[in-house]
This record gives C-alpha cells, structure tokens and sequence, in this order.
C-alpha cells in the first residue's frame, strides 16, 4: 500500500523532518486559497519552513504558518504557495492584448518582475524559478478592465478562460520553487452514474442567467451603436437569427473609446467578444470515490485536467478545480461555481 509521505524542509531547501502515513485529511481548492491544518506527531517545522505531502503522481507544496502542540501530536497550519501570488500588481492589458504575446508568458513575465529580478533584493524570492510550459493567445483579456490587478486572480482567471493551470512545486535537490504555467494533455472522461462514485452532485448554471445581449456605444459619438448578441451555438454577432437567440434577452450596455486609427465596429466587436463570451466552466459538479478506486484513479488526477463528465445520458464540459481527500475517499471537485458564502466572497471576479 502507498503511503502518503509528508516532508518538511527549510526555506534553504535541508531537509528537517518527515514522516509517512496511511491516511490523512487534505483540502484543496485553486479557486479559493486558505489555511489548513495537519496534526502529526514528531515533526519537526517552523512559520516558513516549505511542506511537501505526496503519494503517487499528487503533490502538494505550500509554506508553514505556524506550529503548534496538542496533547498528543504538533499541530502544522499551512497556506498553498500560490498564496504568494496574492497581491496587486501592474499587469499591463495593452502588452497582453498583442498577437504575438501569449497568456502563459505574460504572467510568467509578471512573476519574475515581481519576485525575481524586482530592484528591491529583499522582495525577490530566492531559487524561484519560472516558466511557461504552453503557449495561448487569449481570445479575452481574463476578464480584466485594469492595469492594476490581483496577481492569484489573473491566474484564477488564466484557469476558467484557458484553461491555464500554475503548478508549483519545491525542488530540494535543485533548490528552487519551480513555477510551471501549462494546460493539461488531452480529455479525461467520468461517469457520475456508475456503483463505484459514492456521491455526487451535479449543479449547472442555466445560461439565462447570464448575459446574452451587449450594446455597445461609442463614447465621442454616442449616436453610433451596435448591439451584439450571443447565440445558442456560442457564436457572437450583431446579426444573429432571432431563432439561434438565447432567451429571455439579458443585457448591459457600455460605452467605448475608439482611438484615431480604430474603427468603431471593431472596437464593438472587441468588447462584445470580451463581455458575451461564456464561461463554458460555470457549473459546480461534485464526484467522491474511494482512494484506490481502480477505475477512476483519483489521485492521478491534476487541478487543471479538462474533464467530460456524463451523467443522466447527458455530456457536461468541466475542469477540475479542487479535492479533498479524507478517511479514504477522494472528492474530485469540478467547475467555477462554489456553494460556501466564503469561498463565493474570495471569487472577487464574480
């Protein structure tokens, strides 16, 4: 049997403590960062040490927070090391917007300034090392309106509109923290139905409520407008049938500013594509498995993996997002969409 092996390690990457065990609670969620706890007994760590709990393929990496004692075991809180990304940056939309620019490479890029080659040595973080893995050219700017923005969710958003996952991981015996921007190989398919999940559930938001109609006008003349809509087949266009229309209509109307080597149907075009495009993640689906379900094999699966899921006869497009794993079971965790009030206030994009 795979154990599950948890190591602690300095911020100069030596080894300080470790241990193996056969179970253990562990959470996850890349939409919505927070602390937890491991109980263990033993285990030597301090607020800033590096943590490392694997077993098989999965990996996790984040940093100490604090220590504790119980009666029994040392209590361990850690935070993902993603958590180091959330911070207001200057991401500038116009280098992004370029078609020789891809999304990958521009957060890449964003990162190293921040933490690598920063002018203040104290802020940069030492045996970081970052690197674009793929390469897209965004059709959408990731839902961004301004040049300063939440690093942690520009990449939230590189996720849910590309698909663009940020792995990290602590490499000791290089030293370094090595951040990966990529998108996972291929298509993985599960079947909700079957005897083998233990539970599920599948919440799809409807695309009535999302928007389906833009106006959109221009600023210096405001008697030019366009008004584009969304079609059922994802299409975008200011002349679509009124049978291809999503219904009931739900609209917004914005004002754009067109430079003096643009045209306005351009501009409009631009906008509309940017704000009716939708996000084909708006859905929370749920699936809980036993660890060492044979057929699934949960713990082979990576945050970031496009995933079909069929259920009642029907084909649902998802991506997974979180998981959690507890006395046994695997919880896969899909989709954009969160049921707890908290982790909807951390969605500050939606």
């Amino acid at each position: 049997m795979n154990l599950y092996n948890i190591e602690i390690f300095t911020q100069e990457f030596a080894y300080r403590s470790g241990m193996q065990v056969s179970e253990i609670e562990y959470e996850f969620d890349y939409l919505a960062l927070s602390k937890k706890k491991i109980k263990l007994q033993g285990v030597k760590a301090e607020r800033g040490d590096f943590i490392r709990i694997s077993k098989g393929s999965q990996r996790f990496c984040g940093i100490v927070d604090g220590v504790s004692d119980s009666d029994t075991k040392r209590v361990i809180e850690y935070k993902p090391i993603l958590s180091l990304f959330d911070v207001n940056v200057y991401a500038d939309l116009e280098v992004l917007k370029k078609e020789s620019t891809s999304v990958e490479q521009w957060i890449a890029d964003i990162i190293t300034e921040i933490y690598v080659s920063s002018d203040d040595k104290l802020q940069n973080i030492a045996g970081l090392s970052v690197s674009a893995e793929s390469s897209t050219i965004g059709i959408k700017t990731l839902g961004l309106t301004e040049s300063i923005s939440n690093l942690y969710e520009i990449m939230v958003n590189a996720l849910l509109y590309h698909d663009i996952v940020v792995d990290a991981d602590v490499d000791v015996q290089r030293k370094t923290i090595s951040i990966s921007l990529c998108k996972r190989a291929g298509v993985r398919y599960i079947e909700a139905d079957l005897p083998n999940v233990i539970e599920k559930e599948v919440s799809i938001k409807k695309n009535e409520e999302a928007l389906n109609k833009l106006i959109v006008v221009n600023e210096e003349n405001p008697s030019e407008r366009l008004s584009y809509y969304l079609a059922v087949n994802g299409t975008i266009g200011n002349d679509i049938e009124e049978a291809q229309r999503i219904t009931p209509v739900v609209f917004e109307t914005k004002l754009v500013t067109v430079g003096d080597d643009e045209v306005f149907e351009d501009v409009a075009l631009l906008e509309a594509v940017e704000t009716l495009t939708p996000e084909k993640y708006d859905n929370l689906i749920e699936i809980t498995l036993l660890a060492d379900d044979e057929l699934v094999k949960p713990l082979e699966w990576s945050i970031g993996q496009e995933t079909v899921v069929l259920h009642k006869k029907k084909e649902y497009q998802t991506i997974l997002t979180g998981m959690e794993i507890r006395k046994g079971t695997v919880k896969l965790v899909y989709g954009a969409v969160r049921r707890e009030l908290t982790k909807k206030l951390k969605r500050r994009k939606k």
